[in-house]
């Protein structure tokens, strides 16, 4: 798992060294899920394809929220249409093992604002 700040600012072929190194210090099942951290806006397809050489088999996206307004107040560097982008992207590439992180009890966020974050998540 490759996770905690933002690991899709790192190059593919830095998280396949380590990968590789890992395999060779500790082995690395075939069937292992290899997850990665991905913040929308942070990667395009070719750096995607390039994780998905390197072994990673399993994207988290940070989506947070599906709310402009309330991304700009958590300081997220991404948008809503970010988020979006970031999904077909995901899509593309034929990425199907992948999950959305979303946070709730913000501050300023309402039921009403959750039900919807809920909603576009479905």
């Amino acid at each position: 798992f490759f996770g905690g700040g933002t690991p899709s600012l790192a190059p593919p072929q830095f998280i396949a060294d380590v990968l590789t190194e890992l395999d060779a210090r500790y082995g690395i099942s075939t069937s292992a899920e290899i997850s990665m951290e991905m913040d929308p806006g942070t990667f395009d397809l070719e750096k995607l394809q390039g994780y998905l050489v390197a072994g990673i088999n399993r994207v988290s996206l940070g989506v947070q929220v599906f709310d402009d307004r309330l991304l700009s107040s958590i300081g997220r560097s991404h948008s809503l249409q970010d988020v979006y982008n970031a999904i077909q992207i995901l899509k593309r590439a034929g990425v199907e093992n992948f999950s959305i992180d979303l946070i709730s009890g913000l501050p300023n966020q309402t039921l009403n604002d959750w039900k919807e974050t809920i909603e576009a998540a479905l």
